[in-house]
């Protein structure tokens, strides 16, 4: 209910366009320009969390939760995406791609297990509520979607389905196949 505006990008070519780079030093995504402070910011936890404070009203950092929060925020950016990360960097014509995959599927089964242990207990990560922890660690389970290891982990595929159904997600087009 917060009203934006996404702009879209060339992937391949946004990286060098003068203009962008005024936003991003490096020319990457995303970048977040809050036309009522005049303030752009860069990566991706700094504009959730950003965002969350600065719409207060939708209570995404719930001061009930606010310690779960921050720890499910931390355990994606520092734990499970740098997991991932790497199923970013194998080409479909390396013939050794899905042994690759396999790998980093074996080392994601302990870093999984909290998180769905976490949600054997409750339907969103940080407590009873939605909040920007599942913004980020839904996104990032999202991208495992696909993946073989996930038929261990059937309250991660429910919590992503609970999360595409929300409907900012669809107004947004997250969680988009």
């Amino acid at each position: 209910e917060v009203p934006f505006e996404a702009q879209d990008f060339d992937y391949k070519t946004h990286h060098d366009d003068p203009e962008f780079r005024k936003r991003h030093p490096l020319g990457c995504v995303p970048a977040l320009q809050d036309l009522r402070s005049g303030q752009t910011l860069i990566e991706s936890g700094a504009i959730c969390l950003y965002l969350a404070e600065q719409h207060s009203e939708k209570n995404l950092l719930p001061a009930s939760d606010r310690g779960k929060c921050y720890q499910w925020f931390m355990y994606n950016y520092a734990t499970l995406e740098p997991k991932i990360e790497p199923y970013w960097h194998i080409e479909e014509s390396d013939p050794e791609a899905q042994g690759k995959k396999a790998k980093i599927d074996e080392s994601l089964v302990e870093i999984l297990q909290p998180i769905e242990a976490a949600l054997s207990k409750t339907d969103y990560i940080a407590g009873a509520r939605f909040s920007v922890a599942d913004i980020v660690l839904g996104q990032s389970i999202f991208w495992l979607r696909n993946r073989p290891i996930m038929a261990s982990f059937p309250k991660m595929t429910a919590y992503i389905e609970n999360l595409k159904r929300r409907p900012a997600a669809q107004k947004a087009g997250l969680f988009a196949e």
